[in-house]
This record gives structure tokens, C-alpha cells and sequence, in this order.
């Protein structure tokens, strides 16, 4: 087993940066096995953790940890205890972080932080930060290292599959390029030592015509290249963007719970980085390759001591960049986590600005959240910034110092009449077109470098399995599912280790029921509307639609024959129609206006300018709240569905609009599952639902309920 050897009491571990606040604990233990030797991916590591909206516990690292054959102890240690201790350990952080301790130098403490990357800080750090807690892990006498180190290039490669031939004639044009480089080294030679030294004037006319001519090969060249690089870019952003966002949207609804819209919106521009990557540096690293060697193989041929020289500065160059692969890769993940989550802040601020205005808090809100979110990625920025500077620097440096070193071996060289002035110039002039060459291959191996935060990203996105529903292979022409819902034993917790949400949930509604939902805040109703809605797995029991198996109907079944209105309001940018239709161009138009009609909704569409066609702002803000609800009922009704879950549908609404809105159910004997407070929404169901901590405690009429005296009569005698 391969274990980084401890420097300066310091040991090295991989940086593992975590995709959301929960997965701290999975990030670091994943840092510590992967410096044991067993690589795995982070996103694999928090399934098996089995991380809830709440994040793991040390009891749950450890358990986990001792999975994978490592000895772990959790100790109580002081600040002067943890000096002691053999690193690397996993801390517990501001009550509620995990970070992995790498060691104690020079009275500075050395920690790997998943959520901003390597860190030195201060006893006085420690101090506010140190909870007091620690586990030691090291490995047991059966533990194997497994997988080897994730690589950046292989994905890229990857992911530039079937653009090789576009990469072969950008490699070509890189080729006939060499051409006029080697027409100006060749006629600055020419120039030097048989025009002005040998006085021969015959020369220089073809000269300058030649020179002309190699100018405008190489711009004609120059040209033909962008434009294929530009094509490339083009096709790549749109295949990469098009299938990242294709995946992300059939993802289970799990995952978009535990990531804010803004972080989901950077892993977009991810793709653009990535995209860009792959069409500039990465695309063109073959073609100047083929340069270098070309330019290469002409300075050997013009002196070998010289080449050998200039190519020894050239290695010792790439050395340099390789040697500090992980400092960019690590400050650029720090940096997009910090821009990630500056933008989840920004973008609940915008969806929160009535409330904010509402509530003049908008001063407080960016002075304690925004501004110390905005602060953090700027710092992180300059940082990357800073580091890139120095790096950048490097390169340069060397160039200038191979220039200089080659001049004076060369001068020497020419003083003992083993070369001429005109071939120690034209050489420079080769070397110079070589170094450019290098230099782009070596400016690509630190956009890998710093790619590898973007590739984290968006495998954390592409590397989780879709929704499994989206594997059933779909009809040509969807059934509608007859309006029988059976619910059997039904029991729903959100990870392995969380509590029982829902508990032996058991009911039926027949065609055209009505049947309400009712119990007090957190009881469990929003999630069975879920579940019922394929929006969650259960964990155990059974639901049919229909006299079909909830777990296998395709989506556009399941869509066709369920729909559902929440109180969550989604209405988006454009026409009344499509916001209706939701696209769906099969739909009649006679269809819509009768859900329109049904949702008490189409006097108010057809006073507007444009009917069905009129504008619809962001999320209605053209509209008052209770027309926004009997939108979103009419979408619902659009695709004549055979059952109907109404959670808070009509809370916006009056009664007497309610009333009539209810009536038209009625008539379209809409199988209605409603979850509600209001008394006059649920009081004429046929049955009555009461949850109580995630199990069905009562059922029955509103009458029958209240004669009980019961869950249900308390909540009628709250209201």
C-alpha cells in the first residue's frame, strides 16, 4: 500500500471538495480513503453513508468507514490533545462541518476542508472553530486499496469522441503552417549570411516576394483553422449543454431537494467552461504538437548541441507545470464552490425580493448573507487569480532565460566558427515558433488542471442514475388510466438512516371519489401527494392506478392519467396557451378553453389583449394571485386527467369561485384527492384522510369524524 510519506509533520491529502453543505463528512472520509489508496467517487460514498437533508453524524462516518476495513475511534481531545494525535483526522467544525486534519507545523495547523479546499490557520483559528471531537482512522490489517486516481484527461477525451476527423484537418492547417515558419528562419539565414555577409544583392527581391507570399499562406491558413475551431466549439457546447441538461431534468426530484437553483445554474456554466476547453487548447494540442515536432526535427538538422539545449529548457518547463498540477486544480475548486454558492444566495433573494421589500429587510438580507457569500468568492477569486499569476509567470521566465542561454551558446559557437550568425538566428526564430508550440500544450495541461473542478461538477450531475421511470419505454399513443387509486401498506422515509415519514398508509378512492387529506404541519400529506405523484419512491408497499402498478408506468401514461395543483405557483415567461399546454401542440384548442372554462379562468384570458396568445410575465406577476391558481388549474385539467390531487389548490380563491370551480369537478367525475384546511374544501368528500406523524389515524365522513371527537374534531375546533 502506497501511503504519501508525512513532510515536515505534514501529511498530504487529495482535496475532495463537497457538492452540497450535507456532504462535508462524505468528503472528507472519501480524502482520507483515497490517501490510504482506495479511490471512490464522493457522490458513491454519500449513498452508501445514506446522507439525509440533515447531513451524517460522526457515528455514521465511522460505521461507514469501518465498511471499507478502516479502524475508527472517536475521541473527545483538546486543542493541546489534537497536537498529539496521528494525522490525517477527521475534526468536527463549527458544530456543524467536518474537515480532515493533515498536521501541526511551526505552530500552524495544517486541514483539508471540503468546502474551501487546503487550508493553513492559526492556533487563535482552532480555537473558534475546533468543536472538540475527533476520529482517528487508519487502516485495519484487511483493508485493499482500490481504483486508481479520477483522470482529467481521459474524461476529456471522452467527451471529444467523434470530432476526431474535425481534429485532424485543425492538425493539418497547424501543419501547413510550419510553412511560412520555416520560410522566415530560412530566409533570415539567407538574408544574413549570403546578403549582407557575403554582399550578394541578387537575393533580395525573391526574398522579399517570398516572405510576402509566406505572409499571406499563413493568414489564409490561420483563417481556415479558426474557422473549423469555431464550428467545433459550436457543436460541442451544444451537444455537452444539451445532454447535461437533458440528464439533469430526469434526475429524481431527491436530488433537486438537496441542490438550490443557482448551484444547479454553475454546473451549466460548467459545461460552457468545459466545452470551450475542448474546442480551444484541447483540440489544437495535436496540431502543435505536430509543430513542435516539425520545428524540432528542423533545429536538429540546423545543430544538434543547440536543440539539445533548447529542448532541455523546454522539459525543465513542463516540469514546472506539472509539479504544480494540484495547487490550480484545488484553488479552482475552492473558487467554484464559493460562485456556486453565491448564486443559490442570489438566486433566492430575487424569488424572495417581495418578501424582503415586504419586510424592508433587503439591507439586513445583503449586509449578513449576500455581501458575506459575495466576499468569500471574491477572496476565493483573487486567490485563483493570484496563484494563476505566479504559475503564468513561470513560463515566461523560462522562455526569456532559453532565449538568453541560447544566444550565448550560440555567440560562443559562432566565435569558434562552428556556426554562422545567419544559422544561430534563424535557429531563434525556429525556437521561438517551437516554444509557442509548447507553450500551447502546456497552457493545456493547466486548463486541465483547472478543469478539474468544472469535470467534479458536472459529474455530479451525469454520474447520478435518471429516474427510473424514465427506462420504461414509453407508448406510441399513452393510455388514461380509469380514476381507481389504491394505496397498500405504503411506508416513506428520505434516507436509510432518517425517520419514518410515512408509516402503513392504506386507502382506496374509486372513480370519481372525492377524497380529502387533512392533519396538522409536518404530518406527511405533501409527501404522500408526492409519492402518489412518482415524485418520490416509497420504501415499502404498493400503489396502483388504475389496475396498474404505480412503479411501472411509463411517464407519459402516468402524466395523461394524473395531475396534481399545489400551492407552489409555476408559471413562466410566455403565451397564456403554451403556459396551458405546456407545449404540447396535440392538444385541442377546444380542450383548453373547457379546462379554462372549468377553472372559472377564461372571462378573465379573453379580456385581455391577445386572448390565449396574451403575455404571461415570470411566475405571473401579471396576473393576481387567485387567476395565477386557477391557471394552474386549468393546466392540470387540460390533459383530462382521471385523477386529481389538489394540495392548497384553491387557498387564493373565494368561496364562491371555489364552489364553482368545485362543481365543475364534480361534473367531469375527476377521481380528487385533497389536501386542504379549509372546513368548506374537505367537509363534503366522501371520505376523510386524517394523518398524525406519518400515519393514518382516522377516516370517515365529516360527520362520522366529528361524532368521534377525535384528531379531526380538534382540528375543526382550531380553525
Amino acid at each position: 500500500m502506497n501511503i504519501p510519506l508525512l513532510k515536515n509533520g505534514i501529511v498530504r491529502t487529495p482535496v475532495v471538495m463537497q457538492m452540497q453543505a450535507t456532504e462535508c463528512g462524505a468528503a472528507c472520509l472519501t480524502s482520507i480513503l483515497a490517501h490510504f489508496g482506495y479511490w471512490i467517487e464522493l457522490r458513491e460514498l454519500s449513498q452508501k453513508m445514506a446522507i439525509n437533508r440533515d447531513g451524517a453524524n460522526l457515528l455514521q462516518i465511522k460505521s461507514t468507514a469501518v465498511t471499507f476495513n478502516l479502524k475508527a475511534q472517536g475521541k473527545m481531545a483538546t486543542k493541546r490533545q489534537l497536537r498529539k494525535l496521528k494525522p490525517p483526522f477527521i475534526a468536527h467544525w463549527d458544530k456543524n462541518h467536518f474537515v480532515v486534519v493533515e498536521g501541526f507545523h511551526r505552530g500552524k495547523i495544517h486541514i483539508n476542508n471540503p468546502a474551501v479546499g487546503r487550508q493553513v490557520i492559526s492556533t487563535d483559528e482552532l480555537d473558534r472553530h475546533y468543536s472538540g471531537i475527533c476520529l482517528m482512522l487508519e487502516p485495519d490489517t484487511d483493508f485493499e486499496p482500490h481504483g486508481k486516481r479520477p483522470s482529467s484527461t481521459r474524461q476529456l477525451l471522452a467527451l471529444f469522441q467523434g470530432n476526431q476527423q474535425t481534429a485532424l484537418i485543425i492538425a493539418g492547417y497547424a501543419l501547413l503552417m510550419t510553412i511560412p515558419g520555416l520560410t522566415l528562419a530560412a530566409a533570415l539565414k539567407s538574408f544574413v549570411d549570403d546578403i549582407l555577409i557575403q554582399q550578394t544583392n541578387t537575393w533580395i527581391l525573391p526574398l522579399i516576394l517570398l516572405l510576402v507570399l509566406a505572409a499571406v499562406l499563413n493568414a489564409i491558413f490561420i483563417y481556415q483553422q479558426n474557422r473549423y475551431l469555431l464550428k467545433l466549439e459550436t457543436k460541442l457546447t451544444a451537444r455537452i449543454s444539451g445532454n447535461f441538461f437533458m440528464h439533469l431534468m430526469k434526475l429524481p426530484m431527491q436530488y433537486f431537494n438537496q441542490r438550490s437553483a443557482g448551484d444547479l445554474m454553475s454546473r451549466l456554466a460548467s459545461c460552457h467552461n468545459i466545452s470551450a476547453l475542448l474546442a480551444g487548447p484541447f483540440s489544437l494540442a495535436f496540431a502543435h504538437m505536430i509543430s513542435a515536432a516539425v520545428y524540432a526535427a528542423v533545429m536538429f538538422s540546423m545543430d544538434v548541441k543547440l536543440a539539445l539545449a533548447a529542448l532541455a529548457i523546454t522539459f525543465l518547463n513542463i516540469a514546472l507545470v506539472w509539479s504544480t498540477q494540484n495547487l490550480r486544480s484545488e484553488k479552482s475548486a475552492a473558487m467554484l464552490s464559493h460562485q456556486a454558492t453565491l448564486a443559490g444566495v442570489s438566486v433566492s433573494a430575487l424569488h424572495a425580493a417581495e418578501t424582503l421589500k415586504a419586510t424592508g429587510s433587503e439591507s439586513d438580507f445583503i449586509t449578513h448573507q449576500w455581501m458575506r457569500e459575495e466576499i468569500q468568492a471574491i477572496n476565493a477569486s483573487q486567490i485563483m487569480g493570484r496563484t494563476s499569476q505566479y504559475l503564468n509567470t513561470a513560463p515566461g521566465l523560462a522562455h526569456t532565460i532559453s532565449i538568453a542561454c541560447i544566444l550565448g551558446f550560440g555567440s560562443a559557437l559562432i566565435i569558434g566558427s562552428n556556426l554562422s550568425i545567419g544559422i544561430l538566428l534563424g535557429f531563434q526564430t525556429l525556437m521561438g515558433q517551437f516554444a509557442n508550440s509548447i507553450q500551447s500544450v502546456i497552457s493545456l495541461a493547466a486548463g486541465i488542471q483547472q478543469s478539474t473542478a468544472d469535470l467534479q461538477r458536472f459529474n455530479d450531475v451525469t454520474e447520478v442514475d435518471i429516474d427510473t421511470r424514465n427506462h420504461i419505454p414509453e407508448p406510441t399513443a399513452p393510455d388514461r388510466l380509469s380514476g381507481t387509486l389504491n394505496v397498500d401498506q405504503l411506508a416513506f422515509r428520505y434516507t436509510e438512516n432518517s425517520p419514518w415519514v410515512l408509516q402503513n398508509i392504506h386507502f382506496s378512492v374509486a372513480p370519481g371519489e372525492r377524497v380529502a387529506l387533512v392533519g396538522g404541519s409536518g404530518s406527511g400529506k405533501s409527501t404522500l401527494a408526492r409519492i402518489l405523484l412518482g415524485l418520490e419512491q416509497p420504501d415499502h408497499g404498493c400503489i396502483t392506478i388504475g389496475d396498474r402498478n404505480l412503479a411501472d408506468i411509463d411517464n407519459a401514461t402516468l402524466s395523461a392519467s394524473i395531475a396534481s395543483v399545489d400551492q407552489d405557483i409555476f408559471l413562466f415567461e410566455g403565451s397564456i396557451s403554451n403556459n396551458l399546454t405546456l407545449w404540447d401542440s396535440s392538444l385541442p384548442m377546444q380542450t383548453v378553453i373547457q379546462a379554462a372554462k372549468d377553472a372559472c379562468i377564461h372571462d378573465d384570458i379573453i379580456r385581455r389583449p391577445g386572448g390565449y396568445q396574451a403575455h404571461i410575465a415570470e411566475r405571473g406577476a401579471n396576473f393576481s394571485g387567485g387567476q395565477c391558481q386557477r391557471l394552474e388549474i386549468a393546466r392540470a385539467l387540460t390533459r383530462t386527467p382521471s385523477v386529481l390531487i389538489l394540495d392548497e389548490a384553491t387557498a387564493a380563491l373565494d368561496a364562491l369561485t371555489e364552489r364553482r370551480i368545485d362543481n365543475n369537478l364534480r361534473k367531469r367525475a375527476i377521481s380528487c384527492l385533497i389536501i386542504a384546511h379549509r372546513l368548506s374544501t374537505i367537509k363534503d368528500c366522501d371520505q376523510i384522510l386524517v394523518l398524525d406523524n406519518g400515519t393514518l389515524v382516522e377516516r370517515g365522513s365529516h360527520d362520522q369524524l366529528i361524532a368521534l371527537n377525535g384528531h379531526y374534531a380538534a382540528l375543526v375546533k382550531s380553525q
